[in-house]
């Protein structure tokens, strides 16, 4: 009994062979899931199953045993809801139509077996799985598991002969059955998914291939076979000529050699074939710098190169462009001393030009980090950088400062200048420093010689009571210094001076005169000097002498007077004393009843007085520019000069 029930069961799903394979024709001609076609394949599994219920093994009149819910099962597990409906309606028609004592066991079958198959698709299907080995197993198992358990439902005479002699024999065979062909069925479901993704992904290929912007070919034997438009755009051809068109033929004579081999290597596996340069050859003799890449890969049974070709020659230009600038920007870098440095805030590390690392003596084994990078800050200015630096990062974008670095390999102290900006990621955080630095040594020794040099002009314009003027006669306006001002005793910011202010800040008697004076000069172009006195509030009077040049415009008319003001009144006043005591003087000389004359080193009287002219009996007039011999007796004429010299020797 259980010898024919073995065979009447493995004949019984014998036409799930059939199946499968109509199952692979059927998916690879109709690879859309649509309705219709889910509705075939759910009729197509119906019909087997009713196929299995016509040839069963009947146990009892009614009471049959067959492979429907191995058909079932597996319909609803790879064909889903619609299809598990169809096939359990046409299984479920038939077996009513058959009739029997167990007629609802088995519509209890074709139930469950659909319901598992279903269950089984949507749990893998949760779980993103594909179906393993023992995933048939297990629905096999579980469906004929519950077919039994309907089983139970018979009479009782006819459920214990089913336990003794079908029920064993009815699991194992339905289930390794279910195993078998649930792998059949997956092998076709696999091909069939690996060949769509197979088109689809040709299909992305050829969409990036005929809408890149690059050429892309592929080579075999040394020629073309394929080309895409952009490449055939690139040669001048139209779309398809390269196909066939040997590799020498795209290349300029000179360079044919070198490219046969390298594509050959490349072809065989020897070499590389990763970014060839060569001088392309157009259709019409024309010339590009062109650039290939490519992979070996075996097409149609033969080695083949497939790859991407450029046309570089805006790259190479732009890169001779490139390479031009960095020279001049070095050069003039080193001609002006700058450097351009980097400083990575989120690595801690830093990065500096050629000329920048000479500026601040870096040495090769110096650590790049932002600590070294501080520490080459001179002490005196260090504390104030490092503060500055973090309130950069943390407000500002562009910066410029000036601070002594301590040069690491020698110890030299120089000046620099530092700008740059920060650069920010989209939250605002710091994540580097860009910038560049000068050498100012020069400079600022200079601006220290220079403040130390108007220092020094300050002091000695202060000592003399020097200072300096320059007028513009177009608007009248004058540039006072600060000297200038305190002659003057003006407040800068509140005294506007122009040529009426300075001229109403003179004494009342000397205002015409100097402004006739300033325009005689004018007129004449003579330098302009003239002592003027200016009168204050409080009755004081201050005697100032001007000294000024003007420079005139091609036409003749003045353009700017540059002159010095220097307070001359305690000259004034010496003079003045020296004026009154040369008069009280004369006059002592004057009224003295003693002779007097001056001489000089010849005799020659230059001065005498009344006193000596009585006792001549000579008039002033006649004595004057007369030598003292000529008033002396004839016998003592010789010792006049030698004793007028002992006078002066004395």
């Amino acid at each position: 009994m259980t010898g024919d029930l073995l065979r009447e069961l493995t004949n019984n799903v014998a036409p799930l062979l059939g199946l499968v394979i109509l199952h692979s024709v059927l998916l690879s001609r109709l690879q859309r899931r649509e309705r219709v076609v889910e509705a075939l394949f759910g009729a197509l599994f119906g019909a087997v199953a009713v196929l299995g219920m016509t040839f069963p093994f009947e146990l009892h009149s009614g009471t049959i045993f067959d492979g429907r819910t191995v058909v079932l099962a597996l319909g609803a597990f790879f064909g889903g809801p619609l299809v598990a409906a169809i096939a359990a309606l046409c299984a479920g028609a038939y077996r009513v139509w058959l009739g029997g004592t167990g007629m609802w066991v088995g519509l209890g079958t074709i139930a469950t077996a659909a319901a598992f198959g279903l269950a089984g698709r949507v749990l893998l299907r949760r779980q993103d799985q594909r179906p393993r080995s023992g995933s048939f197993l297990t629905l096999g198992f579980c469906v004929h598991l519950a077919a039994l358990l309907w089983m139970l439902l018979l009479p009782a005479g006819l459920r214990a002969q089913m336990l003794a002699e079908v029920a064993a024999a009815y699991l194992v065979v339905l289930t390794l059955s279910t195993w078998v062909f649930g792998h059949a069925f997956q092998v076709n479901v696999s091909r069939l998914d690996a060949l769509r993704e197979a088109e689809e992904a040709e299909g992305r290929f050829r969409s990036l291939v005929e809408g890149s912007p690059m050429g892309v070919y592929v080579v075999q034997n040394g020629r073309i076979t394929y080309a895409n438009a952009e490449m055939a755009r690139m040669f001048g051809r139209v779309d398809g000529q390269l196909a066939g068109v040997s590799v020498e033929d795209i290349v300029v004579p000179e360079e044919r050699l070198r490219v046969r081999v390298q594509v050959r290597a490349a072809l065989t596996g020897v070499g590389q074939f990763a970014g060839l340069q060569f001088q392309a050859l157009r259709a019409d003799g024309s010339q590009f710098r062109a650039e290939m890449f490519g992979s070996r890969t075996r097409r149609e049974g033969r080695m083949a190169i497939v790859g991407m070709l450029m046309d570089v020659t805006e790259r190479e230009r732009d890169a001779r462009r490139l390479a031009r600038s960095e020279r001049l920007l070095r050069q003039a870098q080193q001609a002006g001393r700058i450097g351009s440095y980097v400083l990575d805030v989120v690595r801690g590390r830093w990065t500096t030009s050629e000329v920048l690392n000479t500026i601040l003596g870096v040495t090769e084994e110096m650590p790049d980090t932002l600590d070294q990078w501080f520490a080459m800050i001179a002490p005196e200015h260090r504390a104030k950088m490092m503060a500055e630096g973090q309130r950069i990062l943390r407000e500002e974008s562009h910066f410029s400062h000036e601070y002594q670095i301590v040069r690491p390999k020698d110890g030299r102290k120089r000046w620099v200048s530092a700008s740059g900006e920060v650069e920010r990621d989209a939250e605002g955080r710091p994540l580097r420093v860009v910038g560049v630095m000068r050498d100012i040594t020069d400079r600022k020794f200079a601006e220290q010689a220079l403040e130390r040099s108007e220092a020094l002009h300050r002091q000695a314009q202060r000592v003399a009571r020097l200072g300096h003027w320059e007028m513009d006669h177009a608007s009248g306006t004058l540039t006072l210094s600060e000297q200038t001002y305190l002659l003057w005793e003006r407040d800068r910011s509140q005294w506007q001076a122009n040529y009426r202010s300075f001229l109403a800040s003179l004494h009342p008697d000397d205002q015409e005169r100097v402004d006739c004076s300033f325009a005689a000069a004018l007129v004449r172009r003579e330098p302009f000097v003239e002592q003027y006195r200016l009168a204050f509030a409080d009755g004081r009077i201050r005697h100032i002498e001007t000294h000024g040049e003007t420079t005139y415009a091609p036409g003749g008319h003045p353009l700017r007077t540059i002159g010095t003001v220097q307070d001359v009144s305690e000259r004034i006043a010496a003079q003045a004393d020296l004026a009154r005591e040369l008069a009280n003087t004369r006059m002592m000389l004057e009224t003295m009843t003693d002779g007097y004359i001056r001489t000089d080193v010849d005799g020659r009287i230059l001065d005498t007085n009344p006193a000596y002219c009585r006792m001549l009996g000579y008039g002033r007039d006649e004595i004057v520019g007369r030598k003292v011999s000529d008033f002396k007796a004839p016998g003592r004429i010789d010792e006049v000069p030698a004793r007028i010299g002992q006078i002066l020797c004395d």
